[in-house]
């Protein structure tokens, strides 16, 4: 008989889960560029800002209506993770709604109306970098996917709510 040990097991390693999104309703709204290019502008904003972020990656679950039957979709999503001086989580995402074209969407997790101020300030850099505000859509865009579609009002209605002065 020997003395030996057993040798201790390490226990395998535990993934972190996601940390979840900040306190705060789901601001949202379509917007006029795509997502990938937005995404370059608005890291730039928030260098030229100096706001503490992380980009991640996630997907995002959404409805393709092909005939009359919607099919689920998946797109990619263009997340940041803003930590100073407000806690937000800004996705950006590209969907095809229908077969007409793609229609680009921004989130932001963890909106409140007290978070406005600082958004509206990011914001402000960002459009500056923009060619036309995101939520004027070129009439090409509007013909595409239908002039008749919610998303342009909601677009507008969402832009007030940071503070932006829209006809």
């Amino acid at each position: 008989m020997t003395d030996e040990k057993p040798k201790e097991e390490k226990a395998p390693e535990v993934k972190k889960r996601p940390k979840l999104p900040p306190e705060g309703e789901l601001w949202t709204s379509p917007v006029t560029f795509d997502a990938k290019s937005l995404s370059v502008l608005l890291r730039d904003s928030l260098d030229e800002v100096g706001y503490t972020y992380s980009r991640r990656q996630s997907d995002k679950l959404y409805s393709q209506l092909m005939v009359v039957m919607p099919l689920p979709k998946t797109a990619y999503v263009y997340r940041f993770v803003l930590k100073k001086p407000v806690k937000v989580w800004i996705d950006l995402y590209d969907t095809k709604p229908s077969h007409a074209g793609i229609l680009t969407h921004m989130d932001i997790q963890g909106f409140t109306e007290a978070k406005a101020p600082k958004l509206k300030k990011l914001f402000d850099a960002l459009i500056k970098k923009l060619s036309r505000p995101p939520w004027k859509f070129a009439a090409s865009q509007k013909f595409q996917h239908g002039l008749l579609i919610p998303e342009w009002g909601r677009a507008k209605k969402a832009w007030r709510r940071l503070g932006y002065l829209i006809k």
